[in-house]
């Protein structure tokens, strides 16, 4: 059914160009979350304020992405007959570019993090190290899956973050129980924000796998 509405998407001038719009938003929030990866590893020698910057001027882009998207779908539904609304489809895309914007906000986040807090308990940076690229990969995937419609695939990533989920929530619970570690508040944080990046790529990736009222569900 999704793929099908995404056709349609193409037969109408303002919502082809909240979708492509959507295309650069998802484009932008990964390169938020690529630097930030990178940071974090220090694969990256970029000063940090001056990366902090470019995070943040990404950030504002996808809030002018999120605003303007809005209002090409309100003026779509608004000016289209009735028979032309794609209320349903206009329903996804609008739930879409939320969860997009929000991926840029809890990128930030996790930057925020990193800059002011000290890392350096190694346990937890292995786990840190694996998630970031369990995430950054779902990342792609979803991605790839909203540009192509592929509920397959969709499926597919509801099933991995379902599974990281789990993992997530018991690493936070141990740093909530067990103040062992160098900086638990700062890690706590730090995978719950990348926790809320994966949800919110589930909840992309349900928007294509699901009927509307169990968008952001996980289906068994």
């Amino acid at each position: 059914m999704f793929k099908q509405f995404f056709k349609n998407w193409n037969n109408t001038d303002l919502i082809t160009q909240s979708v492509n719009d959507s295309h650069e938003m998802f484009k932008i929030a990964l390169e938020m979350f690529q630097l930030t990866r990178a940071k974090y590893s220090k694969k990256i020698a970029t000063d940090t304020e001056e990366l902090g910057e470019n995070i943040k001027k990404k950030d504002y882009l996808l809030n002018h992405y999120d605003k303007s998207i809005r209002k090409k779908i309100y003026e779509h539904v608004a000016l289209s007959e009735k028979e032309d609304q794609e209320l349903y489809t206009s329903l996804i895309l609008f739930s879409i570019v939320g969860d997009i914007e929000r991926l840029g906000d809890y990128t930030k986040n996790m930057f925020e993090v990193l800059t002011l807090a000290d890392l350096s308990d190694k346990v937890m940076n292995a786990n840190l190290e694996r998630m970031l690229g369990n995430i950054n990969d779902l990342f792609s995937k979803t991605i790839e899956a909203y540009k192509a419609s592929d509920v397959p695939t969709a499926k597919e990533i509801n099933d991995e973050y379902f599974k990281y989920k789990t993992e997530l929530d018991e690493i936070i619970e141990k740093l909530i129980v067990k103040n062992d570690f160098t900086s638990p508040a700062a890690y706590a944080l730090f995978f719950r924000f990348l926790k809320r990046v994966g949800a919110h790529l589930m909840h992309i990736s349900t928007s294509i796998s699901n009927p509307i009222d169990q968008i952001g569900y996980y289906v068994d």
